[in-house]
């Protein structure tokens, strides 16, 4: 293993270059109770997933295998902290699979629309990295996640999803030093 980066093949989660803004959100947000999402809820952002990636011309076989083929736990436990509300973990030996954190900063966010919203954000990038995969790629990292995600915010369009798209992009630029080219 490189400094924290898994390689290939090696099980782990990916690489994270900064969690500071991770354990500051998770301080200030450590007062609300926490609300998990349910099977029901889950399945409904993986239906939006898959169709917002379809529109932006991804194969929906792959999309179909990254609810499928892929495991999708839901933890009991608490998340780490440089994990917002779930991860994809790799496996040394199989595919990956995604984990889902009871207790997390994405499980504590006050206010419905704000944590369906949220969820959104985090299924979206659990399927950037797993479309990847199912589709044979390589690279399968935080870049291409984050770029399926920014795409599938503003392909859905809106004021809010623009806006959200830009935050998106600009945190990650500090957060994981992922560079706004990416996104171009």
């Amino acid at each position: 293993m490189d400094g924290d980066k898994p390689a290939a093949g090696e099980a782990g989660h990916f690489w994270r270059p900064s969690t500071r803004l991770n354990r500051l959100v998770e301080r200030v947000l450590r007062v609300f109770p926490e609300r998990p999402l349910r099977q029901a809820e889950l399945e409904l952002l993986q239906h939006r997933s898959i169709d917002a990636f379809a529109q932006l011309g991804a194969s929906r076989d792959a999309l179909e295998r990254v609810v499928t083929d892929t495991e999708w736990q839901m933890s009991p436990g608490r998340a780490p902290s440089d994990a917002w509300g779930g991860e994809v973990l790799r496996r040394a030996d199989g595919p990956p699979y995604v984990v889902l954190y009871r207790d997390s900063a994405l499980t504590r966010l006050p206010g419905r629309w704000l944590f369906r919203a949220a969820s959104q954000l985090t299924v979206d990038h659990m399927f950037g990295h797993l479309y990847e995969y199912h589709c044979g790629a390589e690279d399968w990292g935080e870049e291409v996640a984050t770029r399926w995600q920014f795409r599938a915010l503003r392909q859905r369009g809106g004021v809010v999803n623009n806006a959200t798209a830009a935050v998106m992009a600009l945190t990650s630029r500090f957060h994981k030093q992922i560079p706004l080219s990416n996104y171009g």
